[in-house]
């Protein structure tokens, strides 16, 4: 028997099973029916059987059918019949649910997507469709696609950062910004990939796809576009060659002959050495470092060692010139190539770039510290992420200063010292470059008219404005004399004077209309300016002296010296309290484990080498993290309430509120772990439990919290485990006790640790708080039954102590007459709290809320417990 037939007769014998299901219900029914009615006319059947009947066959017929029609449906409880066919129906409902449902839970539908990204410079798949490489790459040559979820946390914080990334690339035709639904449950998307995690995002550049992998700032996002539309640069003579050298430590060649291939078709291996140049933006550290170069000159080739099409080196700075060679066999796949130009050996870098990509996968890195402990001495450079548009001050005076420390040989072919004079000559050039960039930025708000229109009024005020000695074969003439012609104002932050000169003048006359030079700004110059507002340049001067000729020299010192840099947008940066936006220098010690930061911003190379000098002296103080300084600490414990515990930011704070002689209350101090350390939070709840509980006694006791990982505190308070709970008693600090670290951190665990270490006066008025209506009614009568029975052992000592049997009477009479002084002592501290008790209750029972202040924080309430019950201070 074939599978259809199976299926056929597998649903007839379903439908039979259900038809004959039902049939069974309805004759249950229709026989609780008759049941009823029988029961309640049986005797009416009775009498009609023992009745003899006259009629004949047809008169008895209808007299039968009459009977049932009184008896069975005239006499019918309707109440009761509709309820029992209601639970009936109920049952039959459930029982065809449980053999026919298949066990299918009723489920809401779900609601139609919606975009999820609201700008025009994206474009939205929010339905999970027609996101594939295909369709993106039809009207772009760089697609960049990112998949998101629309509830995923990271998706919305990356949505912003994205949105203006598409936007800053909006002049660039080439690229097109895209994004994919990748949680819609009927997409393409969602069947097609696996994803674990959001958002995920991807560039397509024809058949090569290269993966986001950096911190998800709008500066690393920036940046990467820009490598995958600039992966190599061409090299056409070799001063370039060399000055990529100096620039980048480590410069990758692949010479490709274009002259011996057919119109159109590429060099063998070329689009792999480019796709391997672009596979370098997923190591964020290494696009800091290596710079990828093309060379088509066979003459420049030849200089560099280079005989054979295809064949890649890769060089870097010793004593010479050196390089590793790609084997000629291996293989040509961008990924090996970009694989091969990372690991190669070389001499460590200049400046070390340290990268924390790992973070982003939701893991842990020990990269810092791995760096940090890999020299005796490390100077830190935290700064905006390094791009090839432009390279900031403080890294170029960074970098000649590092070239100059590195630079200990004596070789006469050594190429360091060349390496130092070239950053040496960036760094005085680079305050003229921001002035340029900052003015060709303000060009591109000026529209072209009122250039046109500041031409027309100087040249017409002044005919000679455009005279002056020119090159006949020059586009362009530029005066060589200076002029007093002021600049328009509505210009004036857009062009220099020899700029105005060469939008207005064209061979030593008036520019026509025909005759316009460009004003707007190219492709290039805009995404210039768009990275010029994402790092946001530093205000302040560089100050180069054109004459220093200082140079320092480390080849002497004991200890050796690294340069590091990384990017600014990391926890150090923060947790230092560095002034954001601002590049940061410091000293980190591994030996000592101590750091020095450059408090001032780094304007010159000199400012760097007496910061450095100083430290070789020993003449620097350490810094001592405090959170004063943080970022994190956004309030401060004064404006916190009395429900929170009071937060301590700095080792001077434990000193004023902890340990100073002139604190009156206990303080109980919590040493955090931070709030990353998780035994640190999982307990951070009974704290603030603790602090509910004592919050009405703050004049005795006072909790505190500071989180160790943020502040430098004194040894004697460091513990080798965190979190840890320490109780300073008021005034006698040296006595402080720890929480056993045995013991388990539970509520009443702390409640008793406090309580059998706190002060007298916070234990009488916590016991008289507590004491409820019938504690005020019941607590005088109990006092005077004690008060009573303290008089019968008075009289009964006082018998003894006249007792002429003892042996000896004098040591008797003086242990009695000590018992009868305490008894009596007690006497009056009873006679004290009773009074007491009754003027609480009948205050009480006037003002409740006014007497709980009274028991609880009232100078009257301590003069009556230190002076009624001999409680010291």
């Amino acid at each position: 028997m074939s599978n259809a037939e199976h299926e056929a007769l597998g649903e007839e014998t379903l439908k039979y099973v259900e038809e004959l299901i039902e049939q069974q219900i309805i004759l249950g029914e229709l026989d609780a029916v008759f049941d009823l009615a029988a029961s309640q006319g049986e005797e009416e059947d009775r009498r009609s059987r023992s009745s003899s009947s006259s009629f004949d066959d047809t008169k008895g017929k209808r007299r039968q059918q009459e009977t049932f029609w009184e008896r069975y449906v005239l006499n019918i409880d309707m109440p009761r019949a509709c309820l029992l066919i209601l639970v009936v129906t109920i049952l039959q409902t459930i029982v065809r649910h449980a053999l026919f449902g298949q066990g299918r839970l009723a489920t809401l539908q779900p609601e139609d997507p919606v975009p999820f990204f609201s700008d025009l410079s994206t474009f939205d798949h929010f339905t999970g469709n027609g996101a594939n490489s295909e369709n993106l790459l039809r009207n772009a040559e760089v697609s960049i696609l990112m998949y998101y979820a629309p509830w995923s946390l990271h998706s919305m914080e990356m949505r912003e950062i994205y949105s203006r990334v598409g936007e800053r690339f909006r002049h660039f035709k080439g690229v097109r910004f895209s994004a994919v639904n990748c949680a819609a449950n009927d997409g393409e998307c969602k069947k097609n990939y696996k994803l674990f995690s959001y958002p995920i995002i991807v560039a397509n550049v024809g058949r090569v796809a290269i993966l986001y992998q950096d911190s998800p700032t709008e500066e690393h996002l920036f940046r990467w576009i820009y490598h995958m539309l600039h992966p190599a640069t061409r090299v056409q003579s070799y001063d370039q060659f060399e000055r990529i050298l100096f620039e980048y430590d480590r410069c990758v060649v692949g010479y490709f002959d274009f002259q011996n291939v057919k119109p159109g078709a590429l060099p063998p291996g070329y689009i792999a050495y480019i796709a391997a140049a672009m596979n370098l933006a997923q190591n964020g550290e290494q696009v800091e470092n290596i710079q990828f170069a093309v060379v088509t000159n066979a003459t420049l080739a030849a200089k560099l060692g280079i005989t054979r099409s295809g064949a890649i080196r890769v060089f870097h700075i010793d004593n010479g010139v050196m390089f590793h060679e790609y084997p000629e066999k291996g293989e040509q796949k961008a990924q090996a190539i970009a694989s091969w130009a990372i690991t190669s050996k070389f001499n460590p870098s200049v400046v070390k770039w340290v990268s924390f990509a790992e973070l982003e996968l939701v893991g842990k890195s020990a990269k810092l510290h791995d760096t940090l402990n890999s020299a005796d001495t490390s100077v830190v450079l935290m700064t905006s992420p390094r791009s090839k548009l432009f390279v900031g001050a403080a890294y170029t005076i960074f970098k000649q200063v590092a070239a100059e420390a590195r630079d200990c040989s004596n070789d006469s072919e050594s190429l360091l010292p060349d390496q130092a004079d070239f950053w040496r000559n960036r760094t005085r050039d680079v305050q003229l470059r921001v002035k340029e960039i900052k003015m060709m930025c303000n060009r591109d708000k000026v529209p072209e008219e009122e250039a046109m229109k500041c031409c027309e009024t100087i040249t017409s005020e002044n005919p000679n404005f455009c005279k002056g000695p020119c090159d006949e074969e020059a586009e362009t003439c530029e005066r060589t004399e200076s002029s007093e012609i002021a600049i328009c104002a509505s210009i004036s932050n857009a062009t220099d004077y020899e700029g105005l000169v060469r939008q207005c003048c064209h061979k030593g006359r008036p520019r026509r209309l025909h005759q316009r030079a460009a004003w707007a700004l190219s492709t290039s110059e805009k995404l210039l300016c768009e990275w010029a507002q994402i790092t946001k340049w530093p205000a302040y001067q560089i100050f180069e002296d054109e004459d220093d000729t200082a140079y320092m020299d480390r080849c002497s010192a004991n200890r050796t010296l690294q340069f590091v840099a990384m990017d600014r947008s990391n926890y150090l940066y923060t947790k230092l309290g560095l002034k954001n936006g601002e590049d940061a220098v410091l000293i980190v010690d591994s030996k000592q484990e101590a750091f020095y930061v450059l408090r001032k911003p780094l304007q010159s190379a000199a400012q760097l080498r007496e910061f450095i000098s100083l430290y070789d002296k020993n003449l620097l103080e350490p810094e001592v993290l405090t959170e004063n300084r943080s970022v994190y600490s956004s309030r401060r414990s004064d404006e916190l309430s009395s429900s929170r515990i009071e937060k301590l930011c700095s080792a001077a704070d434990i000193e004023k509120n902890v340990l100073s002689r002139n604190v009156t209350y206990d303080s109980l101090v919590f040493f955090s772990g931070g709030s990353w350390h998780a035994p640190s939070t999982a307990v951070a709840h009974l704290m603030h439990a603790l602090k509910h509980y004592f919050s009405a006694f703050d004049s005795l006791i006072k909790i505190f919290i500071i989180d160790s990982s943020r502040n430098t505190l004194p040894y004697e308070l460091r513990f080798d485990r965190l979190p840890a709970l320490v109780f300073f008693p008021s005034r006698r600090s040296a006595q402080s006790v720890k929480f056993p670290s045995g013991l388990p951190v539970t509520l009443p665990n702390l409640l008793s640790f406090v309580l059998s270490r706190c002060q007298s006066e916070l234990r009488w008025r916590i016991a008289l708080s507590a004491c409820s209506d019938k504690c005020l009614l019941q607590g005088p009568h109990r006092l005077r039954r004690q008060i009573s029975i303290l008089k019968v052992e008075i009289s009964l000592l006082r018998r003894l102590a006249m007792s002429p049997a003892s042996e000896n009477p004098e040591v008797l009479g003086q242990l009695v007459h000590q018992l009868i002084k305490r008894r009596t002592l007690q006497i009056r501290s009873a006679r004290h709290l009773e009074r007491l008790l009754l003027a609480i209750r009948s205050s009480k029972e006037l003002v409740p809320e006014e007497t709980d202040r009274f028991i609880k924080q009232t100078i009257f309430t301590q003069w009556v417990l230190y002076n009624a019950f001999g409680l010291k201070y």
